[in-house]
């Protein structure tokens, strides 16, 4: 049984996370702490966009993400075709096979949910993903929906 979900599109060029950067600093009290921040500058904006639109569409809705249950998530992440690529000789390709990788893009989507609806992305058990092209008259972004089903228990065998 679904308890909550979203569905939306965010337009615009998705921003994988994944690497940081560290870099030492000066404490006040004389000590020395590390600052550590994301290598991709264009990544915060982009998380914050979809952290945005999620809370949104959370906030309208009369069904809410809980703690305990189980959540699905699925990503189709559109991407605009590169020129370099000739489409008059093979056609448009269907998959981008090329960076970024799939796993940091989906881990972006999984904390704005996580700071959005305020459910740990730990809750997250099931993840279906794709990065492909778009036609030039398609726009790019990114498609999500994210379910919450309820827990399902096993009795046999118990």
């Amino acid at each position: 049984m679904i308890k909550a979900s979203l569905t939306l599109f965010v337009e615009g060029i998705p921003q994988p996370q994944g690497s940081t950067k560290s870099m030492p600093y000066k404490k006040k009290d004389g000590g020395i702490g590390i600052s550590t921040f994301s290598s991709n500058p264009k990544m915060m904006p982009w998380r914050d966009k979809v952290e945005r639109m999620m809370r949104d569409q959370q906030a309208e809705s009369e069904n809410k993400f809980n703690q305990e249950d189980p959540v699905l998530m699925m990503c189709e992440f559109r991407f605009q075709v590169p020129k370099s690529k000739d489409k008059k000789k093979k056609g448009y390709p269907t998959y981008m096979t090329s960076k970024p990788d799939l796993d940091k893009l989906t881990r972006a989507i999984g904390d704005a949910f996580s700071y959005a609806v305020g459910v740990d992305d730990s809750r997250i058990v099931k993840t279906h993903a794709s990065k492909e092209y778009v036609r030039d008259y398609q726009k790019v972004g990114v498609n999500i929906q994210i379910i919450q089903l309820e827990q399902e228990y096993e009795t046999e065998g118990v």
